[in-house]
């Protein structure tokens, strides 16, 4: 990491980056390089950093290159944004943020003004591209962020639409996501052609700082409860959204007033209830896969999968917002006696060693 530029490795130290992480050091030289890379890195080992530090870099080192960064939500984008802006302080780095859900128009002004990154939702850039404020050509860095997400049957036909505009002979694209799937490979190899592109792997969940537990029972709710510990930083996931509204009132009922995050309540509550979360004004939050993924909170204790997870990769995804950065975390899955086999399948599949509780 010795060729980052000061400005941004100065940044990065007030930040708290206190070293790089694995996923961090393996990505800064291929981007860097321009290589194409599809990357895998559970959650909360610093998948964000590692291809806007070096991305910055580039722009940076040539100010006629344009980087686009793809997110599935709008929480992501913003968290994102956040992130670059604070990244590339005191540079003519300009970022734009595009997302629906807030008028176009101070997202286009940005554009104009010359911003040569843009971190934005599938559908604010396909938006974007209609009313003709954003020429894709110009870009040379395409990023999918949450790229196993993105390359799913929600977002794909957007995604091909967005690089089919992009046509640049010196792009460059990177994938970043927690799982490479074959469906993430079958996708890479459609935007790399030849099949050039680098995989990076890195920081594999590692079961001595996360230690995951399982409780079998026919009774859920009483054992949900006695797992909510005060003062506990916990998210308790959902398959459904229904079934997160369930659970939070449950949660209520036993005096435990938690923060409720899905894809199905509005986004300035969305907004209100990552914020509570954490800044701490509640230590639970009750959320679905969907509308938690990606978003990046601070020392969790405890996760607890309410029932099974849909699959293999979601309980990654769940497993990694504990344990971060060398932290010891704990993930316990609530399953019914019936679904304990499904459970076990998964976690042979994830090769995870688990105890019962």
């Amino acid at each position: 990491m010795e060729k980052l530029n000061q400005t941004l490795f100065d940044n990065a130290k007030k930040m708290g980056f206190k070293d790089f992480t694995d996923i961090q050091k393996k990505s800064f030289d291929p981007i860097l390089s321009r290589k194409n890379v599809v990357a895998k890195s559970p959650t909360g080992t610093g998948k964000t950093a590692a291809f806007l530090l070096p991305i910055l870099q580039l722009l940076i080192e040539n100010n006629k290159s344009k980087a686009l960064i793809i997110e599935p939500t709008r929480e992501l984008v913003i968290q994102a944004s956040n992130e670059s802006r604070k990244l590339s302080n005191n540079t003519s780095i300009l970022v734009t943020a595009a997302y629906g859900g807030t008028p176009a128009d101070r997202q286009i002004e940005l554009i104009k003004r010359g911003s040569r990154l843009v971190i934005g939702t599938p559908g604010r850039i396909i938006r974007l591209m209609e009313l003709k404020s954003i020429e894709l050509k110009e870009f040379d860095i395409f990023t999918l962020d949450e790229a196993d997400r993105l390359m799913s049957e929600q977002f794909e036909s957007k995604i091909s639409e967005i690089y089919k505009h992009i046509d640049n002979p010196k792009e460059q694209v990177l994938m970043y996501c927690v799982n490479i799937s074959p469906t993430t490979i079958k996708m890479a190899e459609k935007y790399y052609p030849n099949k050039d592109y680098q995989v990076i792997r890195a920081n594999e969940l590692n079961g001595s700082v996360i230690e995951h537990l399982v409780i079998s029972t026919e009774k859920p709710e009483r054992e949900l409860i006695k797992q909510i510990v005060p003062k506990q930083k916990i998210m308790v996931f959902c398959q459904t959204a229904f079934e997160a509204q369930k659970v939070a009132g449950l949660l209520k009922s036993a005096n435990i007033y938690p923060a409720l995050l899905s894809s199905k309540i509005k986004s300035d509550d969305r907004q209100t209830a990552i914020k509570k979360f954490k800044e701490k004004t509640t230590n639970v939050l009750v959320c679905t896969d969907i509308g938690a993924r990606g978003i990046h909170f601070d020392s969790v204790d405890k996760i607890i999968s309410y029932r099974i997870p849909k699959n293999a990769q979601f309980y990654l995804h769940r497993a990694g917002r504990t344990g971060r950065m060398g932290r010891k975390g704990v993930c316990i899955s609530i399953v019914d006696t019936k679904d304990l086999k499904a459970l076990k399948e998964i976690y042979e599949g994830l090769n995870i060693q688990f105890k019962y509780l």
